[in-house]
């Protein structure tokens, strides 16, 4: 039978096994208040696909330039034209065909 030894401590033998990560860890890694590893690692590192990502801050949201502004302002101008042509030809239609 093959023996695991600790992850931090090659030369340990793994008595424990953490919960949240799955390493095998020696008495001294293993912390018996959450039943997984001594360092703390799983608090500030969350696990996406079983690696550690560090958390970072989001990026600060970009500022919009004029011509951003103007294009979302003519685009929702445009909208609202297009939306009145659909509304307008619908009336028409239902009133055409009414008689």
């Amino acid at each position: 039978m093959e023996t695991f030894h600790c992850v931090n401590h090659p030369d340990r033998a793994a008595v424990y096994q953490c919960r949240q990560c799955g390493k095998a860890l020696c008495e001294e890694c293993y912390d018996p208040a959450t039943l997984g590893c001594r360092d703390g690692m799983h608090a500030v590192t969350p696990r996406v696909n079983n690696t550690f990502q560090t958390i970072q801050p989001p990026p600060p949201p970009k500022q919009d330039s004029g011509g951003m502004i103007a294009w979302k302002i003519i685009v929702s101008i445009l909208a609202v034209i297009g939306g009145a042509t659909v509304l307008f030809l619908a009336i028409c239609g239902a009133m055409i065909f009414s008689y």
